[in-house]
C-alpha cells in the first residue's frame, strides 16, 4: 500500500447537532446533540488512519488544550504527526460547527498558529511518502508542486474556502497535479464553465492523472486525465447513503479519505470515487467529519483482513 502525506492545518470543532434552524440575532436554539472533534485539515488523515493506511500529517497545532484534543485524536488514528506541534504560546483554531439536517454553519476562530513549514520540513516528509496530499492554496505558499515533482511523487489536490479564485494562477498548480477532487461549486469557479460536465473535461485535461467533481446528493463524476476527446468517459456515480442523515461536516473530507485509501492500494479511478462515495455516505451519519467506528469493513466490499 503507497504512504500518504497531508498537508493541512487542523482546527478543533465544537459540534452543536440537530438543530431545529440556525437561529436569529438574539435568539438561541438548541440541538440534540454535541461533540468534540479534531477537525479541518484532520479529517482526511483521520480517516485514512483509521482505514489502515500509513499516513502522516505536516501541520500545526497550538500549544492550549484544543491542541490537545486535535493532536490526541490524531494519535488515537494512528496518523504520523510531525512539522511546528504545540509551538509554545500558540493557539489552536477553533470552529463552532451549528448544524441542522439541512446544511450547516461556522462561527471560526483562526489561532495563532505555530512556526511556518521550512522547505527542509517540507523536502524531509515528501521525501518519505508516495502520494502527497494538500490544499490548492497551499501549493501557493510552498513549493508542494516543485518538491513532488523533483522526488516524483503523485500530488493530489482538495480546495478549501480560503483558496484563490484566480484560475491562471490554480492553473499553473494543477498543471502538476495527478489527482483533482472538487465539488460542484469549486469545479465551475475554477473553469467558468457552465456545467460540470463541462468544468470536468476542462479540470481533466489538465491534470496528469484524474478529476473528480463532487455534486452533493447528486453523486459525483470523474475522468481519467489527459486524454483526447476521443478518449474521454465520463464516470458517473449516485450518491451512497448508509443510513440515517445527521451532519454533512466533514462530507467532503471523508469522499477525498475513501478516494485516497483506493488510490493508495492502486485501484481504477471508478473504483477509488466509489469508495469515496461509501466513505461520504458514511460520514453524514456521524457527528463531525471523523468517527472512531471507522474501518474497511464499512466500505470497501472487497476488503479482506
Amino acid at each position: 500500500m503507497k504512504k500518504i502525506l497531508c498537508i493541512a492545518e487542523c482546527c478543533c470543532d465544537l459540534i452543536f447537532a440537530g438543530l431545529p434552524r440556525i437561529p436569529a440575532l438574539g435568539e438561541e436554539v438548541y440541538g440534540d446533540a454535541f461533540a468534540i472533534k479534531p477537525g479541518g485539515g484532520a479529517n482526511t488523515p483521520i480517516s485514512l488512519g483509521r482505514l489502515g493506511v500509513p499516513v502522516t500529517l505536516l501541520t500545526r497545532i497550538g500549544d492550549d488544550d484544543m491542541g490537545k484534543v486535535v493532536l490526541d485524536g490524531l494519535t488515537a488514528a494512528h496518523v504520523t504527526v510531525t512539522g511546528s506541534i504545540r509551538t509554545p504560546g500558540s493557539r489552536t483554531p477553533v470552529s463552532a460547527v451549528l448544524s441542522t439536517r439541512q446544511d450547516r454553519c461556522f462561527a471560526s476562530y483562526g489561532g495563532t498558529g505555530g512556526a511556518p513549514f521550512t522547505d527542509k520540513m517540507l523536502e524531509a516528509a515528501i521525501r518519505e511518502a508516495d502520494i502527497v496530499h494538500t490544499y490548492l492554496g497551499y501549493c501557493f505558499s510552498y513549493p508542494i508542486a516543485e518538491l513532488c515533482r523533483e522526488y516524483g511523487r503523485e500530488l493530489s489536490l482538495d480546495t478549501s474556502w480560503c483558496d484563490t479564485e484566480d484560475p491562471a494562477r490554480a492553473g499553473e498548480v494543477l498543471r502538476c497535479c495527478d489527482w483533482l477532487k472538487v465539488n460542484e461549486t469549486e469545479a465551475l469557479r475554477l473553469t467558468g464553465s457552465g456545467t460540470p460536465e463541462r468544468a470536468l473535461e476542462t479540470l481533466a485535461s489538465t491534470v496528469k492523472r484524474g478529476a473528480v467533481v463532487t455534486l452533493g446528493g447528486e453523486g459525483c463524476i470523474g475522468m481519467d486525465g489527459r486524454l483526447t476527446s476521443g478518449e474521454r468517459t465520463v464516470y458517473r456515480l449516485g450518491a451512497v447513503s448508509r443510513g440515517e442523515f445527521r451532519d454533512a461536516c466533514g462530507a467532503g473530507d471523508s469522499f477525498a479519505a475513501g478516494m485516497l485509501y483506493g488510490l493508495a492500494m492502486e485501484r481504477t479511478l471508478p473504483d477509488s470515487m466509489e469508495l469515496g462515495s461509501r466513505l461520504a455516505g458514511l460520514s453524514v451519519t456521524w457527528y463531525g467529519g471523523n468517527d472512531d467506528t471507522l474501518n474497511c469493513t464499512k466500505i470497501d466490499p472487497a476488503f479482506r483482513s
